[in-house]
């Protein structure tokens, strides 16, 4: 029961996360940040089973808002999403050249991780990770 309920919360909060992707230009300003930061935590603390449409949701919101917060959960829902798709999205952050090394290092720190504990990846970008410098 408990189960079910989380896979109902997760449902309700990709939604919201996939709707603020698609039609927001700056969440911090065009969005309801205080929903929008607890669908993160959400997704970031019981997204294991979100689905791949969450991911680009994630990546997107990550690369238009500038809170930090915001990216920072962005980065760790990633993380915790245990599919391939969702690693490759946080290995194109961590390659990106429009990020800081702040953001860089976060990254690398969790697609070493994901790579430790067996997390979906695909074996390209498992030999990419691989070849990290995590600090």
């Amino acid at each position: 029961l408990a189960r079910m309920d989380i896979r109902r919360q997760l449902d309700h909060h990709e939604r919201f996360l996939r709707e603020v992707a698609h039609n927001s230009a700056k969440p911090e300003i065009d969005s309801d940040v205080e929903a929008l930061k607890r669908s993160l935590k959400f997704v970031s603390q019981n997204g294991a089973a979100a689905k791949e449409k969450t991911t680009r949701a994630l990546a997107r919101i990550f690369n238009i808002t500038e809170d930090e917060e915001m990216r920072r959960l962005a980065v760790t829902g990633l993380y915790r999403i245990n599919k391939s798709q969702a690693k490759t999205q946080l290995l194109a952050i961590y390659g990106s050249s429009n990020v800081t090394e702040k953001w860089r290092s976060l990254s690398a720190h969790y697609l070493k991780l994901a790579l430790e504990e067996g997390q979906q990846i695909s074996k390209r970008d498992a030999r990419t990770i691989t070849v990290i410098e995590a600090n």
